[in-house]
Formats: C-alpha cells, sequence, structure tokens
C-alpha cells in the first residue's frame, strides 16, 4: 500500500499478510501482536527467548530489528562474524550468544568487526544500543556504566539492560524521537567532517598551484 501525503513524505506499507487488525481504546497490552515473525539475523532478542516464554511482538522489536540491519550492514563478513545470530531460529541454544554480543562485548565482537569505512557510524550505533537496551537510565547513570573498567562493565550492563517495551505513547513517542534525532546528529557530523575534507582539498591545490607558478 502506498501512503501519500502533502508533506512531500512517501512510504510503502508491505507484508500486509502479517496485519494484526486492532480495535479502538485497546490497553498497551492488547495493542501487541501475537504473531512472532523475522527473519533470524534481525529478530529482537525478547523474542528470541524460547518457547517457554509468551512474548508479543511490538514496535520496540522492530525498532530493535533495524538496529540489526544497521549493524548487518556495518560489520565484516556478516555471515561469519554473526553466524550465531543466523542460526538462533534453528539451533535456539545460540541465541544467548546474540544477547552477549549486544550486551557485555559490544565492544569487542561489533564494534571492532566494523569495516574501515563505516568506523565513523560506530558513535551512531552505540548511541542506538543506548536507547534500545539503556533507556531506562539517565544520563548520569549511563556516564556512571561507562566509566567502569571494562570487567566491570560488562557485569553492570548484564544487570542493567532491558528487553521489555515501555508502556505508554509516551514512552513510545520518546524511544522514536531518541532515535530519528541520534540520525540528525550523526548525519550532521558527517556532513561537517566531508565539507572540512574538501575544504582541506581545496586549499591543498592552492598551495600546490602557487608552489608551482614560484
Amino acid at each position: 500500500m502506498r501512503i501519500r501525503s502533502t508533506s512531500g513524505l512517501k512510504g510503502f506499507l508491505i507484508d500486509l499478510d502479517y496485519a494484526h487488525r486492532l480495535k479502538s481504546n485497546l490497553s498497551d497490552v492488547q495493542e501487541q501482536s501475537p504473531c512472532i515473525t523475522g527473519t533470524a539475523p534481525f529478530m529482537a532478542l525478547e523474542l528470541l527467548q524460547g518457547p517457554d516464554t509468551r512474548t508479543y511482538h511490538t514496535w520496540r522489536h522492530d525498532l530493535e530489528s533495524f538496529f540489526y540491519v544497521v549493524i548487518w550492514l556495518c560489520i565484516v563478513d556478516p555471515y561469519t562474524t554473526l553466524n550465531s545470530w543466523v542460526q538462533c531460529l534453528s539451533n535456539p541454544a545460540l541465541a544467548p550468544k546474540k544477547k552477549e554480543d549486544i550486551t557485555e562485548f559490544f565492544e569487542e565482537r561489533i564494534l571492532g568487526n566494523f569495516r574501515g569505512q563505516f568506523s565513523s557510524l560506530k558513535t551512531l550505533v552505540s548511541r542506538l544500543r543506548d536507547i534500545l537496551f539503556l533507556g531506562h537510565l539517565d544520563s548520569k547513570g549511563l556516564e556512571a556504566l561507562k566509566a567502569l573498567r571494562k570487567s566491570e562493565a560488562r557485569d553492570a550492563f548484564r544487570k542493567n539492560y532491558e528487553l521489555g517495551t515501555p508502556a505508554g505513547n509516551d514512552a513510545r513517542c520518546g524511544i522514536y524521537d531518541s532515535i530519528i534525532r541520534t540520525f540528525d546528529d550523526c548525519i550532521a557530523k558527517l556532513a561537517r567532517s566531508e565539507a572540512e575534507e574538501t575544504s582541506g582539498d581545496e586549499w591543498e591545490c592552492v598551495e600546490q598551484g602557487t608552489t608551482t607558478v614560484g
């Protein structure tokens, strides 16, 4: 289904065969879809907890999936580096490995395997992780966690990360706004960096021209 608007924004809604019809005035719990669907490497951690845990698919899981897509595009040889993500549906015993990748060993296993051309996106991906899994912490709490030594930080992260979906429209809007703002900040920073590099190249050309003429 194509979406048009007077603002000029356009988009497509796909996979409507998986859509869940909602009634008006439903609570957050009732709004959640009981359908667990997705592509293994990009499925939210909460949905991979196993058949004994009844989990409803929510908007928060979709944002987490988008986060994993960004990682997949940036990382070296994702089918090998993130093989446990690929196999976690056929082999549920591998699901905890994905959780470790995102929580305790994020720096080594994820950021440490970024392709060189995408190293400038490490801050973006780190910030997205903080929003999705540590959003319940205030700025001071987050800074305190990151100030810990590596071994202590791993233990603290293991105890503090959250997988669930916060209730209420304010929480939902807050997370979406934070993610959009993070992307806007990253784009602006990359644009400034590109402009500085271009300016430096122009200055180098002028210097070389002056030297040649002299």
